[in-house]
């Protein structure tokens, strides 16, 4: 049996996720196709996108902020009308080789601004005023697997009662941690609650011991990773992406963008430790060629209002760019950015890219799947890929 000790650390080392026996089915994967891989990377807060991917060619901008707005000499202009934070002066290489884009005014109508609700909707595509509990990779991924791993967050656009994916804090200390266990058959249980926890225990030992296979002889990274939480979290992803174990999507998260107050400061630095930390795992994965095969997407619950508040700050608002990194990303503008001078009743800008749309194209265009997160608006037309480079 699993003892107390080790049943107490590897609560604090997996997250919720659901241990089923179809959960460790190798994931399949032909000699000649590599797993594409998706990497989620959730802005927890609300991030400001009018400071993120900045209008400096509109005067609203500024009239709006007078003292939140970038100076126009400070930013990182990408064309005529719109150019990037300073911060992310780490990803200016990415554009210039045409693997960054950038997709505008991304919301959706009758927009929510609590930060729990607004998440349900990103994480299950579904805007409707009702409970749901299966996330938009859930319903998109339906074959036999292991098919997501949350990195030291929620599971979120992961999490269903029957996919196959799980939460972890430090991948290599449970894979240590779970080994320990001893398998006892769970149909020896007669007791239907007992026969479940010997299901569960059984499954972490089978994972664990995949796992530690598998990172024992995984490449260590060519560039060291931040040492702070976001970094480790993508050092996490790298390390089972290089072990060979072909999990299709991964999740991380950066918190702090619910930026009310003094917001210049803290979201310049927050924009720098994004930009530091994917330009380390791009290199990485560029050395160790999976580059090509990995499509990295931001996303956040809501932009931020237009109009700063008197804290130095701005609240809860709508639409907002998202950003997308990748080998065969086809780099540029989607989409339209939202106009400044067509606010909605409560004053804010409308979107004009639906975030469904987006799910919908990573469903067709990356995994060569049917999208199972269709709206009106929602139609995947955004082209975002080229074929592989040579």
């Amino acid at each position: 049996m699993m003892d107390r000790r080790t049943f107490l650390q590897l609560s604090g080392l997996v997250g919720c996720g659901l241990f089923t026996p179809r959960l460790w089915a190798e994931t399949p994967k032909s000699a000649t196709q590599a797993t594409k891989t998706l990497i989620l990377v959730e802005l927890k807060g609300g991030n400001d996108g009018l400071n993120t991917l900045i209008p400096y060619a509109d005067e609203l901008y500024y009239q709006h902020r007078p003292k939140l707005a970038i100076p126009q000499k400070e930013i990182i202009t990408l064309d005529k009308k719109v150019g990037m934070h300073p911060a992310l002066t780490p990803l200016q290489p990415l554009w210039e080789a045409g693997d960054m884009a950038w997709i505008q005014g991304v919301g959706y109508a009758n927009p929510i601004r609590s930060h729990f609700r607004a998440m349900d909707i990103w994480d299950s595509a579904n805007t409707e005023d009702t409970e749901v509990s299966t996330g938009w990779v859930a319903k998109t991924l339906t074959t036999e697997g292991l098919k997501g791993v949350a990195v030291d967050c929620s599971l979120g656009p992961l999490y269903s009662s029957d996919l196959s994916t799980i939460g972890l804090v430090n991948p290599k200390q449970f894979a240590r941690l779970g080994k320990k266990l001893e398998g006892i058959k769970a149909e020896s249980a007669i007791n239907p609650a007992l026969q479940h926890v010997l299901e569960v225990q059984n499954s972490v030992d089978t994972l664990a011991q995949r796992f530690l296979s598998k990172i024992n002889t995984a490449p260590a990274p060519t560039i060291a990773f931040p040492t702070h939480r976001f970094g480790k979290s993508l050092e996490s992803v790298y390390g089972l992406m290089s072990a060979g174990l072909n999990i299709p999507t991964y999740k991380v998260s950066l918190t702090g963008f619910d930026t009310h107050a003094n917001q210049r400061p803290r979201h310049a630095n927050l924009l720098k430790t994004l930009a530091e930390s994917l330009t380390i795992l791009v290199d990485n994965l560029k050395a160790s060629h999976q580059w090509d095969n990995t499509l990295i997407m931001t996303y956040s619950e809501f932009g931020r209002r237009l109009q700063e508040n008197a804290s130095g700050g701005t609240d809860h608002g709508t639409a907002a760019p998202q950003l997308m990194l990748g080998g065969t990303v086809k780099g540029g503008f989607y989409g339209t950015y939202q106009a400044l001078d067509q606010l909605d009743d409560r004053g804010d800008p409308v979107f004009t890219t639906d975030f469904r749309g987006i799910y919908s194209t990573i469903a067709q265009q990356w995994w060569q799947l049917s999208p199972t997160t269709q709206s009106e608006n929602s139609q995947p037309n955004l082209h975002l890929f080229n074929q592989p480079k040579t």
